[in-house]
């Protein structure tokens, strides 16, 4: 293929691109941003900041300040060696260049830490050039423009932390595995806290008590976890305990009321909801908003209902804003907005399942099951693509946000979020739109593949209800769930598992507590031994993923 046919073909190629390193990168720190097209082909690239060049066979290009490569330099490639690298630098900018035949070893870029973002399997003499967080690479001709984000990182990696409290003397950070105590909210240690193995719900601080809510209260005592007996029984397991106006109040997956933790005794129930689940309370003006898997939002004052607010979606948190005036509701079916005078409601975000949100000097930081997205300015960014994170499990305390997911503690740095992201996002908002032409060429491209993508979604989703077709079971336990999951290759999440039984995640752990294990644990282990027997009969690894919906990387470290 000629190198002019080649770029008639680039556009499509880097879309390609695009779409295969998303899928090989989406688990990373790592992104693609951008890639960039040449008259000829680019043979390498050199330098750091503002120093970055590239060379073509007739030409060498220098990165500017506008981001792109413009020409400084006419070359003849008979004269001059094939490759250009950058030699001295001296502190007025200038810097002398010089030419080589062949690509020395010491240029040439190893597959780590680029080959694996690279779609292809031939990642031969392919070289870079980095700034700040971004890094240049080229590739088959092109160059490939990549960002580390840097502003969080992964603690507590592999387990599914489900919550977290912090305060100045100590953290708790809540996983379906155990109870970890770290001395300060900044230091992240494997410190267990024994009495609990196990947890769902809240921790929090009434008094000077710290309990947490595992289907029974535990309060923390000096050798641990100590479960506490309340008389009289209450239905439901408890999930958060909250104080206002010097009383006690607890919120089970049934019920809410008040309580005396210095008696242990459960002194009234306010509002009793034994067929739907009761998700999140919160205090406004010594009112109570208590939100249910009904969708509906129930009111009360001085200890009785005065009214119920329906949104029409089930309701999985709620977020009282900083002057009280309104609250951000997470639903099943979105981001609703409810204001508290009036209690007019409207819906912000068309998202789904949104399972937490929390304000951040004034922005937005929503989490749902498929990601984490940055509200600045009103408008919705992406910020932490499909990852799964838990409810009850987003918190912003001092520099941090912590958010726990399936796979871990994601810790964000508060001020890099603010300060470069944000800014980021506004000067991109309102940068000079010269490559106008070629951004709606690149929406309209971005459209068709949204429409292919609808069309196999759709087909996908109907061969999906072909293979499996829900049924009510009475039977739950960890061997009819293997059963369901062996022979229905599409349930490949604790979610699909529950759907399958008609019945939610939380019932279905609940159910699964009794055989001392978790859904997510039923899951891995399954999983563990379709991968071992897929193995035995050499299916490719490609083959292996796919069945059971983890990525190549997460099955050789966990699995095999």
């Amino acid at each position: 293929m000629t190198f002019g046919v080649f770029k008639g073909k680039f556009s499509a190629f880097t879309l390609c691109i695009f779409l295969l390193c998303f899928q090989k990168g989406w688990s990373q720190d790592t992104i693609f941003i951008k890639s960039y097209t040449f008259d000829e082909p680019v043979y390498n690239i050199d330098g750091a900041g503002e120093y970055i060049i590239a060379r073509t066979p007739s030409a060498l290009y220098k990165l500017n300040e506008d981001d792109e490569f413009e020409k400084i330099q006419q070359l003849d490639p008979i004269k001059v060696g094939k490759h250009t690298w950058i030699g001295n630098r001296d502190r007025r900018g200038n810097y002398t260049t010089y030419q080589t035949d062949f690509l020395p070893p010491s240029k040439q870029v190893p597959f780590y830490p680029v080959g694996q973002y690279l779609p292809g399997y031939h990642h031969a003499n392919i070289t870079m050039a980095v700034d700040g967080d971004y890094f240049y690479v080229t590739f088959r001709g092109g160059i490939l423009k990549y960002q580390v984000k840097n502003f969080y990182k992964i603690k507590n990696r592999w387990e599914s932390v489900c919550h977290v409290y912090a305060d100045d003397s100590i953290k708790i950070t809540s996983t379906y595995s155990a109870i970890y105590r770290d001395s300060s909210y900044d230091s992240y240690q494997f410190d267990t806290i024994p009495g609990v193995w196990y947890s769902d719900g809240e921790a929090s601080k009434i008094g000077n008590q710290y309990y947490l809510c595992s289907h029974d209260i535990f309060r923390l005592g000096k050798k641990g976890w100590e479960r506490i007996v309340f008389s009289p029984k209450t239905s439901g397991n408890f999930r958060k305990l909250c104080a206002n106006r010097n009383q006690s109040y607890y919120m089970t997956t049934s019920a809410f009321g008040k309580i005396d933790l210095t008696n242990d005794v459960i002194i009234d129930t306010l509002l009793s909801s034994p067929k739907k689940t009761l998700y999140d309370i919160a205090w406004v003006n010594n009112t109570a908003y208590v939100c249910s898997e009904d969708g509906s939002l129930y009111i009360l004052r001085d200890n009785r209902l005065l009214s119920k607010v329906a949104i029409g979606s089930e309701i999985y948190d709620i977020n009282v804003s900083p002057d009280n005036a309104y609250m951000i509701l997470s639903c099943r079916d979105g981001v609703f907005k409810m204001n508290i005078g009036s209690q007019n409601v409207e819906k912000l975000y068309d998202l789904t399942q949104v399972v937490q949100s929390v304000f951040v000097d004034g922005e937005l930081i929503i989490s749902t099951l498929h990601g984490m997205y940055f509200v600045y300015e009103g408008k919705l960014n992406e910020l932490i693509p499909r990852i799964e994170f838990n409810k009850y499990g987003l918190l912003a305390y001092q520099d941090f946000i912590f958010a726990g997911s399936i796979e871990g503690l994601y810790v964000i740095d508060k001020g890099i979020l603010l300060n470069d992201i944000a800014k980021s996002l506004k000067s991109e908002e309102f940068k000079n739109n010269k490559d106008l032409i070629y951004r709606w060429g690149i929406a309209f491209l971005c459209l068709l593949i949204l429409i292919a993508i609808s069309i196999i979604y759709y087909y996908v989703k109907k061969r999906k209800n072909e293979l499996v077709q829900p049924r009510k079971s009475s039977i739950i336990n960890p061997d009819s769930i293997r059963q369901v999951v062996l022979e229905n290759p599409a349930l490949v999440s604790v979610e699909s598992i529950a759907d399958y039984f008609e019945t939610s995640t939380v019932q279905l752990n609940r159910i699964l507590k009794k055989y001392n294990t978790s859904g997510l644990a039923v899951l891995k282990s399954i999983k563990q031994d379709i991968v071992k027997e897929m193995m035995t009969q050499q299916k490719s690894m490609e083959e292996i993923s796919k069945r059971v919906g983890y990525s190549i990387g997460y099955i050789k470290r966990n699995l095999l």
